[in-house]
């Protein structure tokens, strides 16, 4: 064989070699959006998902928020939504399906430097309607609220009819700091010193957060504990799909919910606090 025609053969060959040995192009993309506090448990479930299945590739998009979530499944834009609350009529109504997946406590939080360890009830109350401006080492005591239509909002209003109205003080004076989605929550408590806010334990876990949970009334939040046990609510968490869902769709919440995706959240989702 001549030479020139034995070196392209092999040439041939060698480009035939590291082919085979790249990894497979994508076959199918599963798209997953919504509320802010579920999304580092699907990127983590989906890191999973995506070993056992190679030709998928999953992406975890930035917070929607639930409702933000749910109109991106219902418009195309997204295959699978994760929500915060139950599905609400309208959106039952065009074959849109929710299912409980997990559950997580919400923490009073701050600052990993902060030195204090907790508060009392009446102490939080005085925080929010402006009368307690200090932790106890002196440090200046940094509010982040969400928006009064989110549900830490409306955990925090539910705790007292004082601590309704201190909410409402707080969020009446001028200047405030509002994180609009949970990922922005975090990286204010996380961030700033002397922070004070509401975030799950399971976001905290799943995002790997530096920030320190506080005893609220001599309470930490515990996860996997009856809702009266923890003085602020339990956070669930709903996947959202359509009814006719796609097989990889299918295949996913199967995922999810299989004994292995189920041990990945108990971990994960269910962090203690710390």
């Amino acid at each position: 064989m001549p030479a020139r025609l034995l070196g392209t053969l092999l040439k041939g060959l060698a480009a035939i070699a590291t082919l085979a040995m790249m990894p497979p192009a994508f076959a199918t993309e599963l798209r997953i959006g919504g509320t802010g506090a579920a999304l580092g448990g699907m990127k983590i479930i989906g890191a999973e998902f995506e070993k056992r299945n190679p030709d998928v590739e999953v992406t975890v998009f930035p917070s929607l928020g639930s409702s933000g979530g749910i109109k991106a499944l219902v418009a195309g834009a997204v295959d699978i939504a994760v929500s915060a609350r139950q599905l609400k009529p309208k959106e039952a109504e065009k074959g849109l399906r929710a299912k409980l997946y997990a559950t997580t406590p919400l923490a009073l939080v701050t600052s990993s430097s902060t030195q204090s360890h907790g508060l009392s009830m009446g102490e939080l109350a005085a925080i929010f309607a402006g009368d307690m401006t200090e932790w106890e080492d002196g440090t200046q005591i940094r509010l982040v609220l969400r928006p009064k239509s989110e549900t830490t909002t409306k955990a925090l209003q539910s705790l007292s009819d004082e601590m309704g109205d201190s909410v409402e003080l707080a969020h009446a004076r001028q200047g405030m700091l509002v994180a609009s989605n949970d990922q922005d929550n975090a990286d204010a408590l996380e961030k700033i010193t002397g922070s004070l806010g509401v975030i799950t334990l399971g976001q905290i876990a799943t995002e790997e957060r530096n920030i320190k949970v506080l005893l609220l009334d001599g309470v930490l939040p515990e996860a996997g504990a009856a809702p009266s046990r923890n003085i602020l609510s339990t956070t669930s968490l709903f996947v959202v799909s359509t009814q006719d869902k796609p097989q990889v769709v299918e295949e996913f919440i199967s995922f999810l919910f299989s004994p292995k995706g189920q041990e990945i959240l108990d971990v994960r989702n269910h962090a203690s606090a710390k």
